[in-house]
């Protein structure tokens, strides 16, 4: 959209603050609601800004350095579902925090999708990384004879388990010949 900033920001945790700041002035934000950064970063923060922090995933898919919200005793911090919530508040039990769901709701309208006949297709929408867990979906391609899989999503640049996890996909293609079907 017109009205959106698209930042490119480099790894450093000390330029990534700097420059998320720098938005916030130019904008003259009231809060920074933070996903998938760094705790590095966010300890980098100004601390009189109020801060949200959306958790998407269970503690073992934190962002890194993410423990230094400790710091941030004021950050209100989001899970996603109960069992992250309930993991915030075990890791963080000084901070306010709620759940607010990250859920698809079915159609409301009663209409289904039609069935075809033909070979089934599979689509995966996720960045690779480790908790996303596509090097299963190959597994699964390859069980079933015909099928395909599409893949929407592009590794982060700055996180090297995001790389890992792309290669990975390559192998199992590769060890299973799907090369075609994916």
């Amino acid at each position: 959209p017109a009205d959106a900033i698209q930042l490119r920001l480099p790894p450093d945790p000390s330029l990534r603050a700097q420059a998320i700041m720098r938005v916030d002035r130019h904008i003259g934000a009231d809060a920074i609601h933070a996903h998938l950064v760094d705790g590095e970063t966010l300890s980098r923060l100004d601390p009189e800004l109020p801060l949200i922090v959306t958790f998407h995933n269970q503690r073992q898919s934190w962002p890194e350095a993410i423990e230094r919200l400790r710091e941030l005793p004021n950050a209100f911090l989001v899970g996603c579902s109960q069992a992250v919530a309930r993991e915030i508040e075990s890791s963080f039990p000084q901070h306010v925090s709620r759940t607010i769901w990250n859920g698809i709701t079915a159609s409301q309208n009663g209409l289904k999708p039609e069935r075809r006949a033909e070979a089934l297709t599979l689509v995966a929408i996720a960045n690779p990384r480790p908790q996303k867990r596509l090097p299963l979906l190959i597994d699964v391609l390859a069980e079933l004879p015909g099928a395909t899989l599409k893949i929407a999503g592009e590794p982060s640049s700055i996180h090297a388990d995001a790389q890992a996890e792309v290669k990975l996909c390559r192998e199992k293609i590769a060890a299973h010949g799907l090369e075609s079907s994916v």
